[in-house]
């Protein structure tokens, strides 16, 4: 006997659909967040994207500035473009690394409301963070300064010093 699948009748299929757009409303951030924007359009946006909801990705970079009680301020940069993000010392401290000279920052993303000119942050153009998710943990870099090549460049100057200095007493005893 073989098995023959069942088709759904209509009204399954319609009772389906309802469920996955009641569960897309109900959770539309989870259900549907990805970045929606970048830094770099965030800094072009002007009032375009004032007082609305973003998603963007970011490293955090520099320092972590305390803000006020409970709340730290990071600055996240992406294409050359940064922006500071007002977030909660709880979701600051999951940063274990800020992007500088010999680091790799912790690559975040964003969910938060994007203010142009901050009433409450005398007018810093800003992220008001409702979510922080971790991407990358970030890294210490090693180093590829390789000291052999100093120590190799370095001799070449002195033997050149050696050579410029052989060169102006043979020219010296000649007169």
């Amino acid at each position: 006997m073989t098995w023959i699948p069942r088709v759904p009748s209509r009204r399954q299929l319609l009772a389906g659909a309802l469920c996955v757009l009641a569960l897309l409303l109900l959770f539309p951030t989870t259900a549907l967040a990805k970045p929606d924007t970048t830094i770099l359009r965030l800094s072009n946006a002007g009032s375009l994207l004032d007082g609305q909801k973003v998603i963007f990705v970011g490293e955090a970079v520099g320092d972590k500035i305390s803000a006020d009680s409970g709340h730290t301020w990071l600055t996240l940069e992406d294409e050359g473009a940064s922006i500071s993000v007002y977030v909660t010392d709880e979701e600051a401290e999951r940063v274990t690394h800020l992007g500088r000279y010999s680091e790799r920052g912790t690559r975040l993303e964003i969910t938060g409301v994007f203010e142009v000119d901050c009433p409450q942050h005398d007018g810093l153009t800003d992220v008001h963070a409702t979510r922080v998710v971790v991407l990358d943990e970030g890294e210490t870099l090693r180093s590829d300064f390789d000291y052999t090549e100093l120590k190799i460049g370095g001799g070449l100057v002195v033997f050149g010093g050696c050579l410029l200095l052989l060169h102006w007493r043979l020219r010296e005893r000649t007169r």
